[in-house]
């Protein structure tokens, strides 16, 4: 019984860090202090340290050797590698959607869509961003795949942590999506896939944009 509570505490402390991290709580390349941690959480350092490690793992902290943990801070071309590595694991989700034998119901990620149309039209890129994530890691479960589609939400956690201005792209990447469950539903995999192709692009030609001093190095 002690076993599983010790689980439960450090799964809530990786969720209070995981949380902080996505909401820029903590900056990005920031130390963490573990033992005033610990005090502000109300819990001894070992849920805590952890936790530390599951992030680690998951790529939102880094142990730097004789220094300390840092919040991970990716690099322009680091993300784009991100990026590049995502689009090719999403080409593996539209094959499993689509030579499923199961017919998949796209109600729910219409229904995202509907919302994030919204945001579109308003202009509002938190809002934005906050069904766009719905509606990925929405269509990563249709693969029935847990490994993969936990894999892929980690990914986009953390590409989602990268500092970028979309708003000039948001038209453009709420219609890959319609194109995307466009061709989902008409089973059509080389039609998603380049709907998937054209909607990562998109995103790396923004941060060449946004970051155009860091290339020209």
């Amino acid at each position: 019984m002690q076993t599983i509570q010790r689980q439960h505490l450090r799964d809530q402390v990786y969720e209070i860090l995981k949380r902080k991290i996505q909401n820029f709580e903590f900056s990005p390349g920031q130390r963490l202090n573990v033992e005033q941690l610990s005090r502000e959480l109300g819990v001894s350092r070992t849920p805590v340290w952890e936790a530390i490690h599951r992030l680690i793992q998951d790529g939102f902290l880094e142990n730097i050797p004789h220094h300390g943990v840092y919040v991970t801070e990716l690099t322009p071309s680091a993300a784009i590698d991100l990026y590049i590595v995502r689009g090719a694991l999403e080409k593996l989700v539209v094959k499993l959607i689509v030579e499923s034998p199961v017919e998949h119901d796209f109600t729910n990620l219409k229904e995202i869509l509907k919302r994030q149309h919204i945001a579109v039209v308003e202009a509002n890129l938190d809002l934005y961003s906050r069904y766009d994530f719905d509606f990925h890691t929405s269509l990563y479960k249709m693969s029935k795949n847990r490994f993969l589609a936990e894999t892929l939400e980690n990914i986009k956690r953390r590409c989602d942590l990268f500092p970028c201005d979309k708003k000039p792209v948001l038209k453009s990447l709420y219609k890959d999506h319609l194109m995307i469950v466009d061709a989902l539903e008409r089973k059509d995999c080389q039609a998603a896939e380049e709907a998937f192709q054209h909607h990562n692009q998109t995103v790396i030609e923004r941060i060449r944009e946004c970051y155009k001093s860091f290339f020209e190095r």
